[in-house]
């Protein structure tokens, strides 16, 4: 390619190449554009190394005998009804309708097209395992307190899905996954870490995630144990809840006013810390209403909540339907709810742990002072669904969790075999029909793109990994004879596909620099002082050095597949 029209050229000189931010570097370097919603456009260098990316990890997915597919991106809501996630995405996510009436969905979840994919195949119990990949661009939108979307964020993704015989062969498989992208990325300088991820709007039994170690710098929040190394998605980490217990006092029914709306209200009213207050909610899952019991320093997490109560639907209850069981809905309360089937509640061990709180009695201008746990009121189970908070004490060794940001890279999920079985998905296994398990793994490549681009700079700009670098010549002409012009012209039309020509009318300085900016590891220079030998200069980025080199062996290696000199 041709510098002089190539879309994305080094903007600016001067600036400061260790103090940029990454996606500033980028953008400067001619690899990407920022739009106006804050997302990004990869410019042709930056879509070169992402192709790259996926040409890797590729060869490593066909080597494990994974096959590559194209499946629909849109998802249609039959196939939704009959999984139980129809409720899940309706209203949170685009969709269209046909002329027909008919719904399809941008989910970003290709569970269910997979699953209509594989059971059109008699697949055979020697079949197993099965692998398939394919590449979406996922679209998250982003909305408001109205409903009304402001934006949208579009992301480019790789899909895998693996189907089994049994728990067994999947929970052996997905080891294998994750050992095999953890080389890829230490080979691209990226450390990874184990973590415990969530299954997002998943059937499924747990999800782990490779998380690269951005030292702090990452885009996801993780809690950690410097002592065992634990660590997870703040969401999904548990913890031993600190505790403030005291001896438990008499409870009383004590009477608030209207303006006590909050429960930060309630507790200024009260005069006591938030932790001494405790917050109730009302969930609606796919089988039932949730009603959870939390201190009021902690907040519910849904991930934990969504993963206790067995299915994937998990949505606030709608003021309608609060109003059908709580008359007064500031503070609800799990006060007299112990004959009540219809809802399940379910108490944070945050409260478990403690005593003398404050709680609403399901009585308007009303609440119950010194309430305690297994005393004034029950559950129908205890667990930990809350939010981790910094300096909570790890629940494998004791030691107080850090928060760390790191960015996760690639999330496995064991799925199982509750999708086979809602939507029909059997196989013959020793002349028994059975339900097929699925393992479902995920790689956002723009942010992998961006990861590897952070772990690749150095104090010239960007020294990509072998094999990910946008071009592997950078050519020029440095001489004035009409003989050194056809030379460059020759060797470009040599290799086309992998070189770079600058055809700017600028110095040999002012190119080179443009080579180290992009990371392009050789540039080979045609001067006029070794036109008679038929040679260039060989110019080596990790180096700075230059060496002559004939014009044919050089081509003769680039040709075989030499990438290193």
């Amino acid at each position: 390619m041709r510098y002089s029209v190539l879309l994305g050229k080094v903007q600016g000189v001067g600036f400061s190449v260790k103090e940029a931010d990454t996606s500033l570097l980028l953008a400067r370097a001619g690899f990407l554009r920022h739009t106006e919603d804050a997302s990004v456009s990869l410019l042709p260098l930056g879509t070169r190394v992402l192709r790259r990316m996926e040409s890797v990890l590729e060869s490593v997915l066909d080597k494990r005998g994974a096959q590559p597919v194209e499946l629909p991106q849109l998802v249609r809501s039959q196939s939704l009804f009959t999984s139980g996630r129809y409720e899940i995405f309706d209203g949170d996510v685009l969709y269209f309708r046909n002329e027909k009436g008919e719904e399809f969905f941008q989910t970003g979840h290709y569970e269910e097209n997979v699953i209509d994919f594989l059971k059109t195949f008699a697949v055979s119990e020697n079949e197993f395992p099965i692998c398939v990949y394919f590449y979406t661009n996922k679209i998250r939108p982003l909305w408001d307190q109205t409903g009304t979307a402001l934006a949208a964020r579009e992301y480019r993704t790789l899909n895998i899905f693996s189907a089994h015989r049994n728990m067994i062969e999947l929970n052996d498989f997905l080891p294998t996954v994750s050992a095999a992208f953890r080389e890829i990325l230490n080979g691209w300088g990226i450390r990874t870490l184990y973590t415990e991820s969530e299954l997002h709007h998943s059937f499924g039994e747990k999800a782990f995630a490779l998380t690269a170690d951005m030292d702090g710098k990452g885009s996801d929040r993780f809690f950690y144990c410097p002592k065992c190394g634990y660590m997870a998605r703040s969401h999904m980490a548990k913890s031993a809840h600190s505790s403030h217990v005291e001896e438990l006092k008499p409870s009383q029914k004590i009477r608030i006013p209207q303006s006590c709306r909050t429960y930060e209200k309630l507790a200024e009213y009260l005069g006591v810390p938030d932790y001494a207050v405790i917050r109730c909610a009302l969930f609606r899952t796919e089988k039932s209403f949730v009603m959870t019991v939390c201190r009021g320093d902690y907040i519910i997490s849904k991930e934990k909540l969504g993963h206790l109560s067995g299915g994937t639907y998990l949505r606030a209850a709608t003021p309608a339907e609060t109003a059908l069981f709580f008359p007064d809905s500031r503070f609800l309360s799990p006060v007299g709810l112990d004959e009540d089937d219809r809802i399940h509640v379910i108490v944070d061990e945050s409260v478990v742990h403690g005593s003398n709180f404050v709680l609403g009695l399901n009585e308007e201008g009303f609440v119950l002072q010194n309430a305690n746990f297994g005393v004034d009121f029950e559950g129908n189970e205890t667990a930990d669904i809350s939010v981790v908070k910094e300096g909570d004490l790890c629940i494998q060794c004791g030691e107080p969790l850090r928060l760390r940001k790191e960015s996760e890279v690639l999330r496995l999920i064991k799925t199982g075999d509750e999708y086979s079985k809602r939507m029909g998905f059997y196989a013959t296994i020793r002349k028994k029909r059975q339900p097929v398990c699925l393992g479902s793994y995920s790689v956002d490549l723009v942010r992998l793109f961006f990861i590897t681009a952070d772990k690749a700079r150095d104090r010239h700009g960007f020294g990509w990994p072998r094999g990910l670098e946008p071009f592997l010549l950078y050519l020029f002409n440095d001489g004035q004879t009409a003989e050194a012009r056809d030379l460059t012209e020759a060797v470009y039309r040599a290799l086309p596909d992998e070189i770079l020509l600058d055809d700017r009318l600028l110095p040999a300085a002012k190119k080179l620099q443009t080579a180290r900016l992009t990371g392009i590891p050789y540039a080979v220079i045609v001067d006029d002082a070794l036109l008679k030998k038929r040679r260039v200069r060989l110019w080596t980025r990790r180096t700075g050095r230059k060496r002559e080199y004939a014009v044919d062996l050089l081509l003769k290696k680039f040709k075989n597949g030499n990438r290193t000199f």
